[in-house]
């Protein structure tokens, strides 16, 4: 384990960026300070299906939405969700929680620009890594993602977030060349 350390606060995009370039290992999870997992052989799956299944370029899992200011479980995080995502399913909704997910490294190597303006790192990272294949969904909970008044993205107000979701749709389809997202749309 390595500490990354700034003298000043760079911002979350840019410390995902930076950390994610720092990264030396076959794959890479997920973790965000607010959220934990809560099985023990998390890790281990997801690595032994990645390694078993070369075509995916990452694995999923479902997980229990905590509200920390009532001290209790709203449901799990996502209801119904393919166990395959493709490019297509992740350029209309993210279905993934942030604290699931692990990726093959060295698929993405730069984040683009654009990257930067969304104000959100969770779902643009995603459709980024299915432009190169698949990603598979466990619908077994194996972490927690928890809610709350400081969080960037449960702190928002439901407004703040439509907003940010139509922007960040906007970009990722305008961004993304047209002719890969034609080719993964089922027919």
């Amino acid at each position: 384990m390595r500490l990354l350390l700034h003298e000043k606060n760079v911002g979350m995009l840019r410390n995902l960026a930076m950390t994610w370039q720092s990264c030396r290992g076959k794959y890479v999870a997920l973790l965000e300070g607010d959220d934990y997992w809560c099985s023990a052989k998390k890790l281990q799956t997801q690595v032994e299906f990645l390694e078993a299944n070369p075509m995916f370029v990452g694995h999923a899992h479902n997980a229990i939405r905590w509200n920390q200011e009532a001290q209790c479980e709203c449901g799990v995080y996502c209801e119904s969700v393919p166990e395959r995502l493709t490019l297509a399913n992740l350029i209309i909704c993210d279905p993934i929680p942030t604290c699931s997910v692990m990726f093959r490294r060295g698929l993405v190597r730069e984040l683009p620009a654009w990257f930067f303006s969304l104000g959100m790192g969770d779902w643009p990272l995603h459709v980024l890594h299915a432009r190169f294949g698949d990603i598979k969904f466990k619908k077994e909970v194996m972490g927690v993602y928890r809610m709350h008044s400081g969080g960037i993205w449960a702190g928002r107000n439901r407004m703040s977030q439509i907003k940010r979701l139509i922007q960040a749709h906007e970009v990722l389809t305008v961004s993304l060349n047209s002719s890969t997202i034609a080719r993964s749309v089922p027919r």
